[in-house]
């Protein structure tokens, strides 16, 4: 079930992943993976904040995709300017 939440986010199916997610059992809504996905279905929804936390959460846990949620995230959240020069 988790694989296929992650099928579906991957498709842009956020409202079916979220219902997979849902549906797992406690134990395995605390597995690395499953946090990740969360934190990635959550960041693709534009919940940022949450993300944060539950990608650096992951990262604790074990993960090895939340490095580059994580790196994606500070990079959503990093301000930027632009700077241009007319003639």
């Amino acid at each position: 079930r988790l694989d296929y939440a992650h099928s579906l986010l991957n498709m842009g199916r956020f409202g079916k992943a979220n219902v997979q997610i849902k549906q797992l059992n406690p134990e395995e809504q605390k597995d690395p993976f499953a946090v990740y996905v969360d934190a990635k279905r959550r960041f693709w929804s534009g919940d940022i904040k949450t993300a944060n936390r539950l990608a650096q959460s992951a990262l604790e846990s074990g993960s090895k995709d939340a490095p580059s949620l994580l790196n994606d995230i500070k990079n959503t959240m990093a301000p930027w300017m632009r700077l241009a020069v007319n003639y």
